[in-house]
């Protein structure tokens, strides 16, 4: 079986960026590659334009990547606040619920979600009924107070105001567990005659907070797992788009691959290109997987560095300073094409 070679692979990714970055940060190449693929980096990021502008000009003076990551934020998914807010923001990522997010320039940062679910007792558990009027009523409050609100990223407008309302007032018995099964949001939009866009991210909210609560806040410990392969990691990804409402396949490994673990890897578009220029034979998820894995550790780097590294190489966005490759399928289609050439 070919192995890459990290350090080679990582070579060429210099090379390619050294040629496609904006001119003015081409002779930063190799310290950003080093910011992006490193440990203390993985989690899901929150940078702001002004963190940004100093990791960069950080760089510029000589400062050390540990020194530069100390100047960016990044989601503390290590604790429970921290793991609620990769799962909403996850949840923000995904289509059909534009209406919910618009107004801000990074969707999963919305405001109008974020300010609220950062309010809400996530120790409290949210299966009891109770509880689960005390998360509508306060949301239907925080958006009565932010109705037509002066900041668009903040307002709500008659759709979400009147769709918590609703839901509040029409809520059966036995809470909102009834609208979970059909996995759309639509039952529950049928119900009140509401807006689907936020029922579905009232319905991811709930039943995500409930499935962090069932598995007793354990997800980034399980994905630390030192043996974790391809079978456990999509037995994960399985359990967590079945039980969160809204999370597919990809959702669902989109959270757990942000939660920043060095061992979690998932088979997205990147990885299987990558695995395939490699090694033609590579047709199976797990096998792709457990080969990326073997690579890693072969090369003495975390399986999730080497993921980063495919991540930044074809997709051409370096998140943790605001910057994209100008040309990035050609980046992309020159990295998959001499793959090959960084192997062992």
């Amino acid at each position: 079986m070919k192995r890459i070679n990290f350090d080679a692979a990582v070579d060429l990714l210099d090379e390619l960026m050294a040629e496609h970055l904006p001119k003015e940060y081409r002779d930063l190449s190799r310290q950003i590659i080093a910011l992006h693929l490193n440990e203390g980096a993985l989690a899901m990021p929150r940078v702001t334009p002004t963190e940004a502008e100093r990791a960069i000009l950080a760089m510029r003076d000589g400062a050390s990547v540990d020194e530069i990551i100390n100047v960016i934020s990044m989601e503390d998914s290590k604790t429970r606040e921290g793991m609620f807010r990769v799962l909403v923001r996850t949840h923000l990522n995904r289509t059909g619920i534009n209406n919910v997010s618009m107004g801000y320039k990074e969707k999963t940062l919305s405001p109008r979600i974020l300010n609220f679910s950062d309010t809400i007792d996530i120790e409290k558990p949210i299966c009891e009924i109770s509880n689960q009027v005390k998360f509508l009523e306060d949301w239907a409050t925080f958006a009565s107070q932010h109705f037509a609100h002066a900041d668009p990223a903040v307002a709500y407008d008659e759709r979400g105001r009147d769709t918590l309302v609703r839901i509040l007032h029409d809520l059966p018995d036995d809470g909102l567990a009834q609208f979970v099964n059909c996995r759309s949001g639509k039952k529950l939009r049928n119900h009140v005659d509401g807006d689907l866009g936020w029922c579905r991210i009232i319905l991811g909210i709930f039943t995500g907070l409930r499935f962090l609560q069932e598995e007793q806040w354990s997800c980034f410990k399980t994905t630390q797992e030192p043996n974790l392969n391809a079978n456990e990691i999509n037995r994960l990804i399985k359990d967590c788009s079945h039980r969160v409402v809204q999370y597919g396949h990809a959702l669902a490994g989109s959270f757990y691959a942000d939660l920043g673990s060095t061992r979690f890897v998932k088979d997205d578009t990147h990885v299987r290109a990558c695995m395939m220029a490699i090694d033609s034979s590579l047709t199976s998820v797990e096998d792709r997987v457990n080969n990326l894995i073997i690579c890693s550790d072969a090369s003495g780097v975390a399986p999730r560095i080497m993921d980063k590294l495919f991540y930044t190489a074809c997709s051409g966005d370096l998140p943790l300073l605001g910057l994209k490759l100008e040309h990035p399928r050609v980046a992309k289609a020159t990295f998959i094409g001499r793959l090959a050439g960084c192997c062992d």
